[in-house]
């Protein structure tokens, strides 16, 4: 670790897996770097990789097998909006503006739900799908982390070729009543329209 002008750390990251050739879909290849710090109550995972890269996909499959709980930040801010809270109002007056939600709101959404859902207890950390999206946005997390005195025990990125990202992306279909995702090639809805 070296030690930053305010005091903290900057953590230093360990790759711990790499590329193979024939290992995983085609055109994608995934990187997952590991920090090194000392043990904490809850550690996180965040992914990253373009849109349609199979963050959510991948996520929502691998997270309860490490008793994380999947956190897209789309999803909890679609859910929040449904709500009455004061944190949904905050929200809201951002959107009804027309403005992105500042990154320190966004923080505090996650780790509120974050929060809510390790209540009941199993829950070793989060898997964090859609934030951060830039470097502005990974200095409001690792903070917002620190103050919790938590660790961020990974940083998946997912990699694939844009031909394939234009496949995924131009094919996928989205449920207007509940949200789901489908793709037309592999993985249509059961009833069309």
């Amino acid at each position: 670790l070296t030690e930053s002008s305010s005091g903290g750390f900057i953590p230093l990251w360990l790759a711990v897996s790499s590329p193979r050739a024939g290992h995983g879909p085609p055109g994608v290849r995934a990187f997952a770097y590991k920090r090194l710090l000392p043990n904490v109550a809850m550690r996180h995972v965040v992914c990253i990789g373009p849109q349609g890269a199979g963050k959510g996909t991948q996520a929502a499959r691998i997270a309860p097998m490490f008793g994380l709980v999947h956190l897209a930040t789309g999803d909890l801010f679609r859910a929040l909006m449904a709500g009455t809270s004061d944190l949904a109002a905050e929200v809201r007056a951002f959107y009804d503006r027309g403005e992105l939600v500042p990154d320190a709101l966004t923080a505090r959404v996650l780790f509120a739900a974050l929060d809510e859902r390790a209540a009941g207890g199993g829950v070793c950390g989060a898997l964090i799908d859609g934030f951060p999206r830039n470097a502005a946005q990974a200095e409001v997390l690792d903070a917002q982390i620190l103050a919790r005195e938590e660790e961020l025990a990974a940083v998946v990125h997912i990699d694939v070729e844009r031909a394939t990202l234009m496949s995924r992306l131009t094919g996928r279909l989205v449920c207007r009543t509940c949200g789901a995702t489908y793709h037309v090639e592999f993985n249509a809805p059961r009833t069309p329209g």
